[in-house]
């Protein structure tokens, strides 16, 4: 950061400039984790969301085939009953 630009921040924030850059400093090193550790439990989020919206989808497929199977069995049922 530009040493103007930091005055500018100092005067603004009322923070004396050196406890400022010391501050930044802190924040530099640190923001990789936090920055690293908000996308991962994002992209988990979004995964578990994704798998939750899939098992939806298969749970409607399944019963819609059960329906189907049942279906066609008391039908099957019918003809031999029939016969």
């Amino acid at each position: 950061m530009p040493n103007i630009a930091l005055t500018y921040l100092s005067e603004v924030s009322n923070i004396p400039k050196d406890k400022l850059h010391s501050e930044l400093k802190s924040f530099v090193a640190v923001f990789p984790k936090i920055s690293t550790s908000i996308k991962e439990r994002t992209q988990t989020m979004y995964q578990e969301q994704y798998v939750s919206e899939d098992d939806d989808n298969n749970e409607e497929s399944i019963n819609e085939f059960s329906d189907i199977l049942e279906d066609n069995t008391l039908e099957l049922f019918g003809m031999f009953n029939n016969n």
